[in-house]
């Protein structure tokens, strides 16, 4: 079978694979309903012990301001709102989804260590900016290379060849994508989510994380998955596949009007959390909550 010969050739080659995650479908379906409640959406959160265990971290956590625990699923959701459980559905559906593929060319370990450092990079930097709806930041940077998995997928001779070369070059993988393949995983991750008919902002994020001045709207969305890409990898925690250091817009860092004074506390603390988001993500052993 010949390799796939654009982005939206290597998304309709996977099939199945590549389609909206069969929970994070039944959980829309519920949401959209106007006839549905908290109860309705719980119950089918409930049967998943990830997305259980996620949301009610989440709804528990400092961000929310809860004077006390909540221990439902029911409640979980009215804490964090609709919005943010479509965000905290699509982004565990999509990693545990995409961790079983091989691991032969990318430690799958580390690309998702690299990947939820810059999902929570992302989230403190669009809160630092004042963007609204940073759990959507969140999103884009956790899910940033995600077409970077659907190449090795879907072309591994190709895409080991390109890898290799970047690495013996010390050249940007992004760039050798584009020149020896004719595309690249921004591209790929951009044409997924069009398929999933996902937000324009979260697809532009994708799709010009490596070249924000190419946007044509949405620039404060990518700009902030750009500059979260670019100090993950300088503080080296996980692999994409990525041997360079991205660089770094400096148009991105005026839009976004961040205090360099910042930077310091905000790596830390990311770092520090980046396992437990990760585990929190991929569970599936955890018994899931009660509904009610």
């Amino acid at each position: 079978m010949n390799p796939p010969r654009t982005a939206r050739e290597v998304v309709d080659s996977m099939g199945q694979l590549a389609t909206m995650p069969e929970l994070h479908l039944k959980l829309l379906t519920v949401i959209n309903s106007p006839m549905s409640s908290a109860m309705d959406m719980a119950r089918v959160i409930s049967r998943d012990p990830s997305l259980t265990a996620r949301l009610l971290k989440q709804s528990n956590s400092a961000y929310y301001g809860q004077g006390s625990s909540v221990a439902t699923v029911s409640k979980a959701i009215t804490v964090v709102g609709v919005h943010q459980l479509r965000e905290i559905s699509l982004s565990t559906s999509v990693v545990r989804m995409f961790n079983r593929l091989p691991q032969d060319l990318i430690v799958m370990d580390e690309f998702w260590k690299h990947s939820v450092l810059t999902g929570l990079l992302a989230r403190e930097l669009a809160t630092m900016a004042e963007i609204p709806d940073v759990e959507h930041a969140f999103v884009g940077g956790l899910l940033h290379d995600i077409g970077r998995v659907l190449m090795m997928a879907s072309m591994p001779v190709e895409f080991r060849k390109a890898l290799l070369f970047a690495r013996a070059s010390k050249h940007s993988l992004n760039k050798v994508e584009h020149d020896q393949i004719g595309f690249t995983h921004a591209q790929v991750g951009a044409e997924l989510f069009r398929s999933w008919g996902l937000p324009p902002s979260l697809i532009d994020a994708l799709e010009f994380h490596h070249f924000p001045e190419l946007a044509s709207r949405n620039k404060d969305h990518v700009a902030v998955i750009h500059v979260a890409d670019a100090l993950a990898h300088c503080i080296e925690v996980g692999n994409s596949g990525e041997s360079r250091v991205p660089p770094l817009q400096s148009g991105t860092w005026d839009l976004l009007k961040l205090n360099a004074e910042d930077l310091p506390t905000l790596l830390k603390e990311a770092e520090a959390n980046v396992l437990d988001v990760q585990r929190s993500l991929m569970q599936t052993e955890e018994p899931a909550a009660e509904s009610s």
